[in-house]
């Protein structure tokens, strides 16, 4: 398994957020920016 860590501007969250499943999809193992998991309200 390879690892990949996505990094990025938080203007795009949703795309890392959508690169990162699709990658996850294809057996990577993906660390995503913690800013990106956290919720918005």
């Amino acid at each position: 398994m390879k690892n990949i860590v996505l990094s990025g501007s938080m203007k795009v969250k949703e795309e890392i957020l959508k690169v990162g499943k699709e990658l996850e999809k294809n057996g990577f193992y993906v660390l995503f920016p913690e800013e990106c998991m956290k919720k918005t309200t």
